[in-house]
C-alpha cells in the first residue's frame, strides 16, 4: 500500500476518521484501529487499496507498479484519495468541498506524473523517459514550399 492508517491520521483527527468507518457505532473506546481484524480498520484498508488501484492506473503508462518503493508524492496522493473514498463511502452526497478539492488536484497531478511532466523521484529503469521530443511522418520531399521558395522572400 502506498500509505498506511498512520498516514491517514496525520491530516484528519482520529474521532474524524472512525466517523467515517463505525457503521456499527462502535463507541470510540472500543474501536481499535491499530488491529487488522477490526472492520473499522478493514474499511480503511478498502479505502486506501481503492486509492492505491487509481493511482496504478495513472502509473502504468509510465512505470511498473505497484511501485517497489513509495516517494513521498505518491504517499500524498494515497493518502488525499483514501481520504476521499472513506468521505465518499459514508456521505455520497457530501463531500466536503476542501476534501473534493484536493483529490481533483491530486488526480491532475497523478496526470503530469503520468505524462512526464512531473518526476516523482524515483526513476527506475523501467521508467520510460520522459517526453519532450516531437515525432513526425512528413519528409523533405513533400514539402510545399522549399526552402528556395522561402529564401526568396
Amino acid at each position: 500500500m502506498y500509505c498506511s492508517y498512520s498516514d491517514i491520521i496525520k491530516f484528519r483527527s482520529l474521532t474524524e476518521i472512525i466517523d467515517l468507518v463505525n457503521d456499527e457505532n462502535t463507541p470510540y473506546n472500543e474501536t481499535d484501529l491499530n488491529s487488522p481484524a477490526n472492520i473499522c480498520r478493514q474499511r480503511i484498508d478498502e479505502a486506501i487499496k481503492a486509492a492505491d488501484a487509481e493511482i496504478d492506473g495513472y502509473l502504468r503508462q509510465r512505470y511498473t507498479v505497484p511501485l517497489t518503493e513509495v516517494p513521498a508524492l505518491i504517499k500524498y496522493n494515497s493518502v488525499s484519495l483514501t481520504l476521499e473514498y472513506l468521505y465518499f463511502r459514508r456521505l455520497p452526497a457530501s463531500v466536503p468541498a476542501s476534501v473534493a478539492a484536493d483529490a481533483k488536484t491530486k488526480r491532475q497531478m497523478l496526470k503530469n506524473i503520468a505524462e512526464g511532466f512531473i518526476g516523482i523521484g524515483a526513476e527506475t529503469a523501467d521508467s520510460k523517459p520522459a517526453s519532450g521530443t516531437y515525432k513526425s511522418n512528413k519528409e523533405n520531399t513533400g514539402r510545399i514550399f522549399n526552402d528556395d521558395m522561402l529564401n526568396s522572400y
